[in-house]
């Protein structure tokens, strides 16, 4: 009896393995499947047979040959089931049905800001039985939601709201949504969906740094083919033998204090009240060529020093930036040039791929309670 509870458990652990793979790769044939888990080719036969049988996959059209055969292709079966993403941003919340092969359905707009913090599970809810009422001559269901919340709104701690006496303080929206509606939920920052949806696009294997500098700096780091759950607070990062941070060097705000004070150096104390506004808009506008490069210069040589320190310490040789220093595109385009062997660009994520990437989180945690 115990020989056989340890088969099934090796099966459904396999049965896992294989549904995780094309989550993350798509489709894929019986090959590349084995392949990717190590399984033997038997093993993979014998489990995609059953998992068909059971509904959960499908066989969908001929792959490229490699020499034979052309390969039949496998991938999840969108009449499994749905997903729906929340994407909640400062003035508005995003909401798409995915299907299980993470094609996206339908999406709705609504309008959202924060002095509405306190009625984000509301909204939620609200989006979820609109999608539901949509699906209802179906005979398909939604199995679980996925919350993308920006730094902005995580910032303000949204908390959950149950019809008990269970206050709020002690429950967050993932679980009280999860008792009320029966679902699997999960919450992820858009900074570490942003950083798995460019690994995917890019279709690396080498390890990636995602770095959004606004007026503070944030990052996100993909170690082979997984997020780093230790947290890397690469603004603190000493980049001088001064001693002055990354934060306080190549943040929004310093940039234009730096420019500021450039500025203010080669006016007389009497002029100094005729300096124009500066924001990050307008300085190259109001800096001349020789200060702006200057600037450029200075802000991407202190860069380097960090994605070399990145590079040696965690062998990342991909980074990928965001935020309003994409403003100033030259200094990421000096760095670039200055940097061998790295892979140095602009973010290009779309708000499709990040929500994309919360449905596929979704669907894993779906797969380990099944």
């Amino acid at each position: 009896m115990k020989r056989k509870n340890n088969l099934k458990e090796l099966k459904d652990r396999n049965k896992k393995l294989i549904l995780k793979t094309l989550i993350n790769k798509g489709a894929l044939s019986r090959t590349e499947i084995s392949q990717y888990t190590g399984l033997s080719l038997t093993a993979v036969s014998d489990l995609i047979d059953e998992l068909i049988e059971e509904n959960i996959i499908k066989e969908n059209g001929i792959g490229t040959s490699t020499g034979g055969r052309r390969p039949i292709m496998l991938q999840f079966n969108p009449e499994s089931g749905y997903i729906l993403v929340v994407k909640v941003d400062e003035n508005k919340i995003i909401a798409s049905l995915f299907d299980f092969s993470m094609n996206k359905i339908s999406q709705k707009e609504i309008k959202f800001d924060y002095f509405e913090i306190s009625k984000l599970e509301d909204k939620i809810k609200e989006c979820y039985f609109s999608f539901e009422k949509e699906i209802s001559k179906e005979d398909r269901k939604i199995f679980g939601i996925g919350i993308c919340l920006n730094n902005d709104v995580k910032i303000l701690k949204p908390r959950g709201i149950l019809n008990t006496s269970i206050s709020s303080e002690f429950i967050t929206i993932e679980q009280s949504l999860s008792l009320e509606l029966g679902l699997t939920v999960v919450q992820e920052d858009e900074l570490n969906l942003k950083a798995m949806a460019e690994y995917q696009n890019l279709n690396t294997r080498q390890n990636l740094a995602y770095i959004k500098i606004d007026e503070n700096i944030e990052s996100s780091v993909i170690i082979k083919g997984k997020r780093l759950e230790t947290s890397i607070n690469i603004g603190q990062m000493i980049v001088d033998k001064n001693g002055p941070t990354l934060d306080e060097v190549v943040s929004i705000k310093s940039i234009i204090k730096r420019a500021l004070i450039m500025i203010i150096e080669e006016h007389e104390k009497e002029q100094i009240d005729n300096i124009p506004s500066i924001n990050i808009d307008n300085l190259c506008e109001i800096l001349n060529d020789e200060k702006k490069n200057r600037l450029i210069n200075e802000v991407s040589n202190y860069l380097k020093v960090a994605i070399t320190n990145l590079k040696n310490l965690l062998d990342i040789t991909v980074f990928i930036f965001d935020g309003k220093i994409l403003k100033l595109s030259a200094i990421i385009n000096s760095l670039a040039r200055s940097c061998e062997n790295m892979v140095i660009k602009n973010s290009s994520t779309k708000d499709e791929d990040v929500m994309r990437e919360a449905a596929k989180l979704t669907l894993k945690k779906i797969i380990n309670i099944i």
